[in-house]
């Protein structure tokens, strides 16, 4: 009877566990998209993703560090 117990206070904390979780789905670059090739501007974050390879994907909600760095001249000054 005590094995019972724990049994199924474990299946209750499990199921409240599993839940919890929410299901997003993910959806990752397009591999048909035609890529400019006359770009003077490159985009880079500090996780390793670049403008030069496609998409840049950051996590919502958490700072990013990102790096212009400038093909033909150095960058002076961005805005956005």
């Amino acid at each position: 009877m005590k094995k019972m117990k724990y049994f199924l206070i474990l299946a209750i904390v499990s199921s409240l566990f599993i839940s919890g979780c929410e299901w997003v789905e993910y959806e990752g670059p397009d591999q048909n998209q035609e890529t400019d090739e006359n770009v003077d501007l490159i985009l880079k974050s500090a996780s390793g993703y670049s403008s030069d390879v496609g998409q840049i994907y950051v996590q919502q909600g958490v700072g990013t560090v990102l790096k212009c760095v400038g093909v033909s001249s150095p960058v002076v000054s961005a805005s956005w």
